[in-house]
């Protein structure tokens, strides 16, 4: 095994970032649009991409609150999430009203959604906004509100779990994925509006955050062995995936998604990420994840909602990415890269 110490930052996680962000758009992409094709299913779910954000978010989360005080850590964090995420919450409230025009819409209901969107409570959605596209402003939200409850709790537990054995560590990681699969299998214990709640908070998939962490705090250790299994876990992942049967697969079900299929990502993550080196020099997978749904719904709303036969989906499946993509490079120019670093540079 390769004793030398590992970069953290001479990586591919980047790529793998963008190419997960694009199976999200593809995934919400042929839901919205009631596509139901297998191949093209495989191809959105053959890599779930937002337990792949989670782990990079615990990876990066365990440097960052390493090299920075609380105070750093959280200015960091504030002007990396919610610049772009207000421009998008606002921009988006202006294409709805548009869109639907202002008849039946309250004030009261207008300051609840900005409160919301703005905030870190995005799961909720006004019921006046549910007669717009796909019934959600921006469905794809949720996440960010996790990510800041783990922010939060990383802050408080990152300095002790540091100083832990990898087997102490891998115990609460164990814990935590038995509380997420003990939370699916007993849904039927509690009400239906717990079970929501539960889909977009942080809890359910805190061992997905924690593994992150884990993987940076024995990262010699660690990297190494899944640069040198990776080609042998992507096999094994094959095999998971279409030669094990669902009633199996089933027993191992969490309140979003799989442990195991899981637990085969990320190692793959962490095998493939650290294996090759190739970093980009401006990463718009948080913008184009911001705005994908934003196009998606108006697509939806103001255009089409079904295809009559295959060149259409692919006509709409092309507009949608280059418009995502314009706005994401515009956020990302305008917003991140601009105005949000005077702000931050004057702060």
């Amino acid at each position: 095994m390769n004793k030398k110490s590992i970069d953290i930052n001479d990586n591919c996680l980047d790529i793998i970032r963008l190419l997960c962000t694009f199976t999200v758009f593809f995934g919400h992409f042929l839901t919205h649009f009631n596509l139901d094709h297998s191949l093209l299913n495989e191809m959105a779910y053959f890599v779930r991409g937002v337990p792949v954000f989670f782990f990079m978010s615990g990876l990066f989360v365990a440097r960052s609150l390493e090299y920075n005080d609380t105070k750093s850590f959280l200015k960091k964090r504030a002007f990396r999430i919610f610049p772009e995420l207000w421009v998008c919450v606002l921009l988006n409230l202006v294409i709805i009203l548009i869109s639907m025009g202002a008849r039946g819409v309250r004030f009261r209901d207008i300051i609840i959604y900005l409160a919301t969107q703005l905030t870190v409570f995005q799961f909720y959605t006004v019921p006046w906004f549910r007669g717009y596209g796909v019934g959600v402003p921006n469905g794809a939200l949720w996440t960010i509100s996790s990510d800041i409850q783990f922010y939060i709790v990383a802050i408080f537990t990152a300095k002790w779990l540091s100083k832990r054995k990898f087997r102490t560590q891998l115990i609460i990681a164990a814990a935590l994925m038995l509380l997420d699969r003990l939370l699916e299998l007993y849904k039927s214990m509690y009400a239906e509006i717990i079970y929501k709640l539960l889909q977009c908070i942080f809890i359910p998939f805190a061992w997905i955050f924690l593994l992150g962490m884990i993987v940076y705090y024995n990262r010699d250790m660690l990297i190494p062995v899944f640069i040198k299994i990776r080609w042998a876990v992507l096999a094994l992942y094959i095999l998971w995936r279409y030669a094990v049967p669902s009633s199996i697969k089933e027993l191992f079900g969490g309140i979003r998604y799989n442990l195991v299929t899981t637990i085969f990502v990320l190692a793959l993550v962490t095998g493939f990420g650290f294996a090759y080196h190739k970093r980009f020099k401006k990463d718009y997978s948080y913008s184009f994840y911001l705005y994908h749904m934003v196009v998606i719904n108006f697509v939806i709303n103001n255009v089409m909602s079904r295809f009559e036969n295959s060149g259409q989906m692919i006509v709409v499946l092309t507009v949608c990415i280059l418009a995502t993509g314009a706005f994401a490079f515009l956020s990302h120019r305008l917003v991140a890269e601009q105005l949000a670093h005077k702000v931050k540079k004057r702060l």
